[in-house]
């Protein structure tokens, strides 16, 4: 209140003055992120790789996250009670494993009754739903397929070659993987026997940096 009408005045000293300075794109730079043979042009190589791969990777996603809800769109059938209950808990137990894995303390007390009920009513229709269609059309998964899913996933890795083994030597593993290729499987059938319409996307719409 006692400023209130009079001019006020600051005294800012600068003691530095900062910009970013991009590396000069050479071998060097390449040894310095790990590349050690190759140079620049491996690293180039790996980036241009790496990013056909997550383009990849992001395409099949979003189609086959458009298959699903096309699926969930047309299962108009009710689903058990006890069985959306049983995923709702099974949802909530892991959420709260995972915060409590990244040091969060939470009062369990405090959550809402029916907490992710409708995601669990979601889960389990599109699960029906897929099992039906897996069942009618007796869609499965070969080793093949099982084997490129692994394959895919260990290239990221030093030695890809024994990620590849480790998973199709791990029954639980492999199962996993078998899921996801009959999945794929049943994504594949419903775009062949569907109307499908193909839009085009940015490459910064498809990286999520854009809404």
């Amino acid at each position: 209140q006692e400023l209130a009408g009079k001019e006020v005045s600051f005294e800012v000293t600068v003691k530095e003055v900062a910009r970013n300075v991009l590396p000069e794109l050479n071998d060097a730079f390449a040894r310095s992120l790990g590349i050690m043979e190759g140079g620049v042009e491996k690293m180039k190589s790996d980036i241009r790789d790496n990013l056909q791969r997550e383009v990849v990777a992001r395409t099949e996603a979003r189609t086959k996250q458009n298959v699903m809800d096309v699926l969930l769109s047309v299962a108009k059938f009710p689903v058990p009670h006890s069985t959306v209950e049983n995923e709702r808990q099974n949802m909530v137990r892991q959420a709260l494993e995972d915060m409590r894995a990244r040091g969060m303390k939470i009062d369990t007390s405090k959550i809402p009754d029916g907490v992710m009920q409708e995601e669990a009513e979601r889960r389990v229709r599109l699960g029906l739903q897929m099992r039906a269609i897996i069942r009618k059309e007796d869609i499965k998964a070969d080793d093949a397929q099982i084997k490129a899913l692994a394959e895919n996933i260990a290239k990221s890795y030093e030695n890809p070659e024994l990620v590849v083994e480790w998973y199709m030597n791990n029954p639980q593993r492999k199962s996993e993987l078998e899921s996801v290729a009959i999945e794929n499987n049943v994504v594949d059938w419903v775009l062949k026997n569907a109307k499908v319409k193909k839009e085009p996307i940015s490459f910064e719409s498809l990286m999520g940096q854009q809404a």
